[in-house]
């Protein structure tokens, strides 16, 4: 028997589509009203608006895919925009594909009023179209949910680095400190414990015994040395019985003490400079003299080359190092002029010399002192 003009499978496939079209707005009420205006998968987060447009745009997505009508840029982004909008929501991706494909049965639900008895053949020959272009639009939701959660973990990675590096690496103001709080889930009124590691790996190491002991640090590297941020805890009641519990074997050391976030730069600068002394397990009250030694030869090395470079080129460099070492010892003139056997104004003279070349002044023991430590060695 053929088939009534206009009912051709396909042709009137497309009319009932063309109809469905038609109701968008229709179809978007009957969605939020299935949904419970959004109660039901997203906890009232999305506002009424946004779900009304995102319903109509759906429909019309869904619809132009199955009646094969070319769709505007705005349209095409729309599932990846939908998505990602709901990753920044904070919907959970299993509601969102719930919810999503409530779409299928909405549009089916649809279908059913619109035919007639004759058109459940052409309904159950399209029914799988049907929910392939629905599927299809869940998977590119899914995608665009997605990829912004990469991106948001990806940010939040960024912000915690630079919250740490922040409290880290220079004196921080309440502003930043209160921004670093929020951004790390930290309590600004709690204490923390900073820890540092400089071997490769040692960090590692150091959070496996932290976790095993149902502890969190927050890391952050600088300068070849891994500084780590921990919540004060009454199994550590000083330094050493931190050391002994994270770093034992391990090359790093632990701040003298627990600081409060504004303080925890100043326990960091002296923690990186202990990790870099290459010490396993070491506090200060252990290496405290070692340090000492070690920044005091870097402070001279410094210090002697602003002094050296400019007395290089001078004609009578060794006359004048030899009248500055003497005069650093007493800081006297005449005593000076005494033991290099000259005259006080030849030693004054000298003195202006090395003052103009170096822009040092020799008029405070403390200068004398800082002149003696950068010559002796020449």
């Amino acid at each position: 028997m053929e088939p009534l003009p206009g009912r051709e499978p396909g042709g009137r496939w497309q009319v009932l589509l063309e109809k469905l079209a038609g109701i968008d707005d229709q179809l978007a009420a009957e969605y939020l009203e299935r949904i419970d205006g959004g109660a039901r998968y997203y906890d009232g987060v999305p506002d009424e608006h946004d779900l009304k447009d995102s319903a109509r745009n759906a429909f019309r997505y869904l619809l132009g895919c199955l009646l094969a009508r070319p769709l505007s840029a705005d349209l095409m982004a729309f599932p990846a925009q939908v998505g990602a909008l709901r990753a920044r929501q904070g919907i959970a991706l299993e509601n969102l594909s719930a919810a999503v494909r409530n779409d299928f049965l909405v549009a089916w639900s649809a279908l059913l009023r619109l035919a007639d008895d004759a058109d459940m053949e052409v309904l159950a020959m399209h029914v799988g179209q049907l929910w392939t272009v629905v599927d299809d639009f869940a998977g590119a939701i899914q995608r665009g949910y997605l990829d912004e959660r990469l991106q948001m973990a990806r940010t939040d990675i960024i912000e915690q680095q630079q919250s740490l590096s922040d409290l880290f690496s220079d004196e921080p103001g309440p502003t930043v400190v209160h921004r670093a709080a929020e951004v790390l889930g930290l309590d600004e009124t709690a204490s923390y414990w900073v820890v540092g590691v400089a071997a490769e790996g040692a960090s590692s190491t150091v959070t496996r015994r932290l976790a095993g002991l149902d502890g969190v640090a927050l890391d952050h590297t600088s300068k070849g040395v891994t500084l780590m941020l921990l919540s004060a805890h009454s199994r550590w009641p000083d330094d050493e019985a931190l050391a002994a519990d994270l770093l034992a074997g391990v090359t790093g050391a632990v701040a003298s003490r627990t600081v409060q976030l504004p303080n925890v730069f100043r326990a960091a600068t002296t923690v990186r400079m202990l990790a870099q002394l290459g010490l396993p397990s070491t506090t200060l009250r252990r290496s405290w003299a070692k340090l000492s030694i070690a920044q005091l030869c870097t402070v001279i090395d410094d210090l002697r080359s602003y002094v050296e470079v400019p007395l290089a080129a001078m004609n009578d460099r060794d006359l004048l190092v030899e009248t500055m070492l003497v005069y650093a010892e007493s800081g006297s003139v005449s005593a000076t002029a005494a033991k290099l056997y000259c005259h006080r104004n030849t030693v004054l003279n000298r003195i202006r010399k090395f003052e103009e070349a170096t822009g040092i002044s020799l008029r405070t023991p403390r200068a004398q002192a800082m002149v003696q430590l950068c010559l002796l060695r020449s």
